[in-house]
């Protein structure tokens, strides 16, 4: 049933029909960032004015894990169209977590998982997959891919429908750092890693500052 609604949604009659607005993700609300202000929003940290990483750390911090973009809409369905710098690896982490989306709506105040995608071509749009009801005004979560660099992303919808900024649903602002398992190595979906389901769980946000074998206790 629920691919038979993916196709339903996703065919070119529908998307011709309706037309599809695209939305900058930047614009919108950013959860999970150590430093807020990069010159690259889906980098986690500025690599150029915190310097002292080895190569290695310096590529990792540059990924998008842990990072998630919250919004409200009405669609029933949601594109992303990525454009990627570089996608990592990441050993036995698959492309639906390595280079994904993962998405969740809040329904009664539990976040729900709702759809994922293995998005690996930059600039094509491609759909979420989710069971979204129409007409209805839905807070979304959407979590960014955990071993891939993005260079831009921007969040398409139903021409007809809104899609606007949601109020961080997520108190206090708690760091940690690690190594593989914090960032997500082996995740099934970017929305896995322990942070994100303790941010879930608890209401409380907890910034993935993971770098998988890099959390040596180094000097800085």
């Amino acid at each position: 049933v629920l691919l038979a609604l993916l196709f339903a949604l996703a065919s070119p009659m529908n998307v011709q029909a309706r037309g599809i607005q695209f939305v900058e993700a930047s614009d919108l609300t950013m959860i999970g960032k150590l430093f807020p202000e990069t010159p690259n929003p889906w980098h986690r940290i500025d690599t150029e004015r915190y310097d002292g990483f080895t190569e290695s750390e310096r590529k990792q911090v540059r990924q998008s894990s842990g990072i998630a973009v919250a919004f409200r809409t009405d669609s029933e369905s949601i594109l992303v169209r990525p454009v990627f710098s570089k996608i990592d690896g990441g050993g036995s982490t698959g492309p639906v977590a390595k280079q994904g989306f993962d998405l969740y709506i809040r329904e009664k105040g539990v976040w729900r998982w709702a759809g994922q995608n293995a998005s690996g071509k930059s600039g094509e749009a491609k759909g979420v997959i989710h069971r979204m009801e129409e007409g209805k005004m839905h807070d979304c979560l959407l979590y960014l891919p955990l071993f891939a660099q993005l260079e831009s992303l921007e969040i398409g919808v139903f021409s007809d429908c809104t899609l606007e900024p949601l109020k961080n649903p997520f108190r206090s602002r708690i760091g940690v750092f690690g190594s593989s398992f914090t960032q997500g190595y082996g995740c099934s979906r970017s929305g896995m890693t322990w942070t994100a389901q303790l941010a879930r769980m608890t209401g409380m946000q907890f910034i993935n500052f993971g770098c998988s074998g890099n959390s040596k206790l180094q000097d800085y």
